[in-house]
């Protein structure tokens, strides 16, 4: 650690972003955080994800109240974590 007054150091601070069509591959699925049903997702575009039977969801509304499901893999939360330099 640095004494002298003007060398500020900045740590990197991770940060959430939306998912993006690349993040969705077919065959995923998306719940409320917690929930205890999910839904399929038919249609992902570049700006929503549009479940079977249910809403169209922006990704930025996904990042709020939702967790994804990709094929082979768990739940987890419906954002990307950036690390800001």
């Amino acid at each position: 650690m640095s004494t002298d007054p003007h060398d500020i150091s900045i740590e990197p601070k991770p940060y959430k972003v939306p998912l993006e069509l690349s993040d969705v591959p077919p065959g995923s699925a998306i719940r409320k955080t917690g929930g205890n049903y999910w839904s399929m997702i038919a249609i992902a575009t570049g700006t929503d994800v549009r479940c079977l039977g249910g809403p169209i969801i922006p990704y930025e509304g996904l990042m709020e109240r939702y967790e994804i499901r990709r094929p082979g893999g768990d739940w987890e939360p419906a954002y990307k974590t950036i690390i800001a330099e």
